[in-house]
């Protein structure tokens, strides 16, 4: 019997799910300016990452029927260019098997490195303009769209109340009978639903099944702040331990390019962190490309581990952080139509910065 696992794909298969563009390395790095959603978007095109995530949050009674060899990303069309700087919004379709007829299923993945209690609205948003695209095209009926979040912030949540939470609550001198009836209505007329969330934060990378980047995914994602130089620290054992049984292919090498280019933005990932990683790799292949980087990050003035820049960058990084989680929710909102003086209220911001997003 075989001991090969669905995300142990073929040497020679294309790990990387196109969506049927040219340009799609550019558009993966181009479109969202946001580090951890470009980092994100690029793992989760990469298919056996893809894989290892539908396995963890998927019956094994849906994710035994999936047709692997037919997964695509869609540009969806869901987001205008001025939200696809702050949201990943990755559309990914893929055929079941075991049906007599063709039969397809959408995956709408989200991603939020930071608490937004209108997340679910957003997602809501997304699934409707999605189908609302398919109307006049699938003369058999909608397809069927499954919603995914994806959480890695500091905040702990409750996916259970987080649709409830979005909405204003009843004054507390409501009377009882008026506050119950109302309970009962909008409990009626409110849309109520629940992506499939998968809370990075909860995962035990020492136990979770999936492919090595899989579990690299998610230590990089898990640890923030003091604890990541720790968490990269790990990353390296745990390459020099897999080197040692397993033969490094060009997929994997490109994931670790991906790796170090999101890493250096954090100042717990000095020079000499980065020198250990590479001695980890030990490839030839890998070090040129790494070289090539080296003088990237020179042109750019980037310097890993300058004590002088990393107050400036923890500085920058979480106002920026804050400024573009605010600003992301005001566009939203601006897209679902609320109205600009309760946008102001919900985000802080002035009705003139709101009108000009």
């Amino acid at each position: 019997m075989s001991d090969k696992k669905p995300w142990d794909l073929d040497e020679d298969k294309d790990c990387i799910i196109s969506d049927g563009s040219d340009d799609s390395d550019t558009d993966i790095e181009g479109e969202l300016s946001m580090r951890y959603d470009k980092f994100c978007r690029n793992c989760l095109l990469r298919l056996n990452i893809l894989i290892s995530l539908l396995y963890s949050i998927l019956d094994w009674d849906i994710f035994k029927y999936i047709d692997f060899n037919s997964v695509r990303a869609e540009r969806s069309g869901i987001l205008t260019d001025k939200l696809r700087e702050f949201w990943t919004d990755l559309t990914i379709s893929f055929d079941m098997l075991g049906c007599s007829c063709k039969f397809s299923i959408t995956v709408i993945i989200e991603h939020k490195s930071y608490y937004d209690k209108y997340t679910l609205l957003q997602l809501l948003g997304y699934v409707v303009e999605y189908l609302k695209s398919k109307v006049k095209t699938n003369i058999l009926g909608l397809p069927n769209v499954i919603p995914i979040f994806i959480y890695n912030g500091d905040k702990e949540i409750d996916i259970e109340e987080m649709f409830d939470n979005m909405f204003e609550e009843l004054p507390k001198d409501t009377p009882a009978d008026l506050r119950e009836a109302l309970t009962k209505l909008f409990n009626l007329t409110r849309p109520r639903y629940k992506p499939l969330f998968f809370n990075i934060n909860e995962v035990d990378e020492e136990t979770v099944e999936g492919c090595f980047e899989f579990i690299l995914f998610i230590i990089i994602f898990k640890y923030k702040g003091d604890d990541f130089g720790v968490a990269f620290d790990h990353v390296i054992e745990l390459i020099k331990e897999y080197r040692s049984t397993h033969k490094l292919t060009r997929s994997l090498l490109s994931f670790f390019l991906s790796v170090i280019e999101y890493s250096v933005g954090s100042p717990q990932v000095t020079e000499a962190r980065v020198g250990k990683f590479s001695k980890a790799v030990d490839n030839e292949e890998f070090g040129g490309k790494m070289l090539t980087l080296q003088e990237k990050w020179k042109a750019e003035g980037i310097k890993i581990g300058e004590e002088k820049g990393k107050a400036k960058w923890k500085a920058e990084g979480k106002a920026e952080g804050k400024a573009e989680g605010i600003k992301s929710t005001a566009i939203n909102l601006k897209q679902m139509g609320l109205p600009t003086n309760q946008i102001a209220k919900a985000t802080g911001l002035s009705e003139r910065e709101i009108e000009n997003l």
